[in-house]
């Protein structure tokens, strides 16, 4: 009861001010831009998950990670991404896409080995499932390459999974030519060493590697073999490139050969494995993963000491050959949604996915990494634009997380093309 009376007292007190109305804040047309945007997106989300859904897809099998490469129009292509990486805009028809955004970011010089490139922008677009991100925007000016860098918690090592395994690729390219570089690992062999009944081409192997074609046990334990080549030096060979420190000592699970070793047609070894290899975890940043890929797709494009060390460009290109045969196709599911895909021509997507269930968590870990450049025709002359990019997404959902990263890559990409990234 007095709390009654306290209430009926207070609603007839005539000390009470009628309330002033606070006069609404004018929506402006940034408001609105985002809000179009983010309405944009979420049905980006929506309409991939519906697929997902649609597809049955689970923890097992997802509609995009698992895709495969083989009913890829741009999977089907690979063998024309060397060709393509190293023609150039004419000049006239074709232009490189400006080293200025249209929201005022301009292009910087690549850095050397070992230096970190200046970021000109973050990532706080992203959805927060998107854990790291680490984006380059590539383009040509006054002959040199230059990219606007941008980041999410980029430099901060964790998990990449089985993202990290062209990595191992790359330090064993930088291997081999460092010695001989006349040979092309596409006429190698890897096998155990002094059994050479067991040989399997080398390009073979970063085939079965990318695309799951011969399953996961074989991806794994191939990766690892190639990191075993390498021992304890493939760790110094990420952080002698990126300028960040890392620990790239693990394997994948399984190991293929024991003790690999790199020979020619001829039976010649070029490198054979250590026999004492280091032990450790593969914990890396988002910014190494792209910086790495930088080095490898744009090779051609860069200085000398820019350039991974020692590596050439006839085995690099066996490498990026390869990888486009990820499994993982989100950025064909980006360029569908985005309805595109007959404003671009000479198409690249060399990829590498990552996936996982954390033990300590429960929550699904989907990783997607790698080179995307296209000749844009929506303008005249056309615009070459390249973009190298890495995601890492965490969600106890694996499929809900599938369809995240699918809806990412799409806004990504929509960024890359406005001019906005």
């Amino acid at each position: 009861m007095p709390q009654v009376q306290q209430q009926v007292a207070q609603n007839k007190s005539p000390m009470v001010a009628p309330a002033t109305a606070v006069p609404a804040r004018p929506v402006s047309n940034q408001d609105r831009q985002n809000q179009l945007r983010q309405q944009t997106r979420d049905a980006d989300f929506q309409t991939f998950l519906a697929q997902e859904r649609k597809e049955h897809s689970n923890g097992d099998h997802m509609s995009f990670l698992d895709r495969g490469w083989k009913g890829s129009r741009y999977g089907t292509s690979h063998a024309q991404i060397p060709g393509r990486l190293q023609q150039g805009p004419d000049g006239k028809s074709e232009v490189w896409a400006p080293g200025l955004s249209n929201n005022g970011r301009q292009a910087t010089a690549r850095p050397d080995r070992g230096q970190r490139p200046e970021e000109v922008g973050n990532m706080d677009w992203l959805h927060g499932d998107i854990t790291n991100a680490s984006v380059a925007v590539g383009t040509m000016e006054g002959g040199e390459m230059k990219a606007r860098w941008y980041g999410k918690n980029d430099q901060q090592n964790d998990q990449f999974w089985s993202a990290t395994k062209h990595i191992q690729a790359m330090g064993v390219i930088s291997l081999i030519n460092s010695k001989r570089p006349d040979l092309d690992i596409d006429t190698l062999f890897i096998r155990e060493a002094g059994n050479p009944g067991s040989a399997m081409k080398l390009h073979d192997a970063l085939q079965k590697i990318v695309s799951y074609d011969a399953g996961a046990s074989a991806s794994n334990g191939l990766a690892a073999s190639l990191g075993r080549v390498q021992g304890s030096a493939r760790e110094g060979n990420i952080e002698q490139n990126t300028g960040h420190d890392v620990e790239f000592r693990g394997g994948y699970g399984a190991v293929y050969f024991q003790r690999p070793e790199i020979v020619t047609a001829g039976g010649e070894v070029v490198a054979t494995a250590p026999a004492a290899q280091p032990a450790g975890q593969n914990m890396v940043g988002a910014y190494d993963l792209t910086r790495m890929m930088t080095m490898a797709a744009w090779h051609t494009r860069l200085e000398p000491e820019k350039r991974l060390p020692g590596a050439q460009w006839q085995s690099l290109e066996s490498l990026l050959r390869a990888m486009g045969q990820d499994s993982a196709r989100y950025v064909d599911a980006a360029i569908d949604r985005l309805g595109v895909k007959d404003q671009l021509e000479n198409v690249v997507i060399a990829t590498k996915l990552g996936h996982g269930i954390r033990s300590a968590t429960g929550k699904a870990e989907t990783v997607y990494t790698g080179l995307v450049e296209f000749t844009d025709k929506r303008s005249q002359p056309s615009l070459r634009r390249s973009v190298v990019f890495t995601l890492r997404g965490v969600k106890k959902d694996p499929v809900e997380l599938d369809a995240r990263m699918a809806a990412e890559v799409t806004e990504l990409l929509r960024r890359v093309l406005e001019g906005s990234l």
